[in-house]
């Protein structure tokens, strides 16, 4: 199966993405209607989507970053209270997050069994690091998740009213903090070199990928979360990082823990003017100390490229790229 990322007849070169994984079906499965993915490492997972996603941009316009959860936490455990308590941190919610403590929830990860840590996506060498009760910082940002986030540019079209971008995001294996985590989108145009607020498009789409952990199965699903506009050219998804959901359909009774494994997207920015430059922002924020991240706006959302998350989000780092109309990156 799959889907486009654009859903409009004048885009006709129709762009997609491949959302199915294949797989072979094992005959309980079968009976459940479960597809029984073949176990893969998370990173072999995300290289084939990172594969999938270069397909479908222009390679010379795409930026990447990989963000280690732990080095993350420390970042924003390490604030002094008066800092966090400017970021809108209540005394209690200080509290619990200086009172975290992250090598004991590793030490308790690394007593699970091989097989449990194989399905959060853990290969021999990260079992081994894990199990080897190294607690140095070095050995705890190696044996963390680390997400690989990419973006891109894939089509102008409308005389330069109309451009498309990508991203594609992904976990190396289950990160500890599993809450809800947020994407946020925002661009600014130029048309003959002043400034042009183009409007997020209702065909933007936002998915979330998950893994079954249960049993021999890795169940993929695809989630829809979606954006919701901020401002006219700033949007937001919002997503669960673990749940429960009734796995197979049909009405068989059978549920599971799901987790994100991965995500991807396409933003559609309109102007009514053809634009000569796009800059776009992709920025990823995952939750350590709350359940409902959001982008804040102090400014007028429409005013700089910056994206602010709430409180409580310790990954806050930007994709932010400007382009031509040919994709091409503006030196």
């Amino acid at each position: 199966m799959k889907n486009c990322f654009f859903k409009n007849t004048a885009c006709a070169l129709a762009l997609c993405l491949i959302t199915s994984t294949g797989g072979i079906m094992s005959a309980k499965a079968k009976a459940k209607g479960i597809e029984d993915v073949p176990t893969i490492n998370s990173l072999s997972y995300i290289t084939k989507n990172e594969s999938r996603f270069l397909e479908k941009v222009k390679p010379e316009s795409v930026v990447k970053k990989v963000i280690n959860e732990y080095d993350s936490f420390k970042k924003l455990q390490n604030k002094d209270e008066k800092e966090l308590l400017k970021l809108g941190w209540t005394s209690s919610e200080i509290k619990s997050l200086k009172g975290f403590d992250y090598k004991e929830a590793v030490i308790k990860r690394s007593n699970l069994p091989n097989d449990t840590l194989i399905k959060m996506g853990y290969n021999s060498s990260d079992i081994k690091s894990l199990k080897s009760n190294d607690l140095s910082e070095k050995a705890l940002s190696l044996s963390s998740a680390s997400i690989n986030i990419m973006m891109g540019m894939s089509i102008v079209t409308n005389s330069n009213c109309d451009w498309y971008g990508a991203y594609q995001w992904g976990w190396t294996k289950k990160p500890i903090y599993m809450m809800k985590d947020i994407i946020g989108v925002k661009a600014i145009g130029s048309v003959n070199g002043g400034v042009a607020l183009p409007v997020l498009m209702g065909d933007s789409y936002a998915n979330v990928e998950y893994i079954f952990e249960g049993d021999s199965w890795r169940l993929i699903m695809t989630d829809k979360p979606g954006f919701k506009k901020v401002d006219l050219n700033l949007a937001q998804s919002v997503f669960e990082m673990g749940k429960v959901e009734p796995l197979g359909g049909g009405g068989t009774g059978v549920t599971g823990p799901v987790s994100a494994l991965s995500g991807y997207g396409m933003v559609h920015f309109n102007n009514t003017k053809p634009m000569d430059r796009l800059t776009l922002n992709v920025q990823y924020g995952h939750s350590a100390g709350t359940l409902s991240p959001c982008i804040t706006i102090g400014a007028p959302a429409s005013a700089g490229l910056g994206i602010t998350f709430s409180k409580g989000v310790t990954i806050e780092n930007s994709l932010v790229e400007s382009y031509n109309p040919d994709l091409s990156v503006v030196n």
